[in-house]
């Protein structure tokens, strides 16, 4: 057991050092229509790639650098989102994260596009940017970028999930497709919950805790 444990560990050590030196590379085959027309995306890790075309992407276990992306030519919706761990005044590492971006753009075949920005290096300047992000995702080639904008969700991960990915396919432990089988009052209390406010939402939450 202590072998196997010692195993592990290791595989996890390489596979961190080795994200601090490689890029990991990602395909979307639902965006590519024909196999030789397709471009190439570059994220540095600061930045999670959510979703493109309201499919959400699941990224590789270990982080590079940066990711490459293969993605179908074409215009594409991308959604993304800045996260980093910054020091601050007191050299005590802390999360930084903005809310949901999102970016329409033309690519070209054969083309290489880049998420352009200033990365912050400290926390009080992570603050600072994700309040106003700006960022670019530019054709290397002809370097002109288009602006990343927010898309105005700020509210929890699961909620804007289900904002966004309503069309992407998922499906239930009855292979039926989500939201499918949904009754009436599930729906009315959904929809209740995204209208609320925090106070009404944390006296929901005890009520519910009293009431399993």
């Amino acid at each position: 057991m202590k072998n196997w444990a010692n195993f592990v560990l290791s595989f996890i050590l390489v596979g961190l050092l080795a994200s601090c030196q490689t890029t990991r590379e990602l395909s979307l085959p639902h965006t590519i229509k024909e196999n030789s027309k397709v471009a190439i995306m570059m994220l540095p890790n600061s930045l999670d790639l959510i979703s493109v075309d309201n499919l959400e992407v699941s990224l590789p276990m270990f982080a590079g650098s940066m990711t490459t992306v293969t993605i179908g030519a074409g215009r594409h919706e991308i959604i993304l989102r800045y996260s980093d761990m910054l020091a601050d005044e007191y050299n005590e590492n802390r999360v930084v994260k903005s809310d949901y971006l999102s970016v329409v753009a033309d690519f070209n075949t054969g083309g290489r596009y880049l998420f352009d920005f200033k990365e912050p290096e400290t926390y009080e300047q992570g603050i600072k940017f994700v309040e106003n992000p700006v960022i670019s995702l530019v054709d290397s080639s002809t370097k002109v970028g288009v602006a990343v904008k927010p898309t105005g969700f700020t509210i929890g991960k699961t909620e804007i999930f289900g904002k966004l990915f309503a069309n992407s396919g998922c499906v239930d432990s009855e292979n039926v497709p989500c939201g499918k089988n949904e009754s009436a009052l599930l729906k009315d209390l959904k929809d209740r919950w995204s209208k609320a406010s925090p106070s009404e939402k944390d006296s929901f939450r005890e009520f519910i805790k009293g009431h399993p």
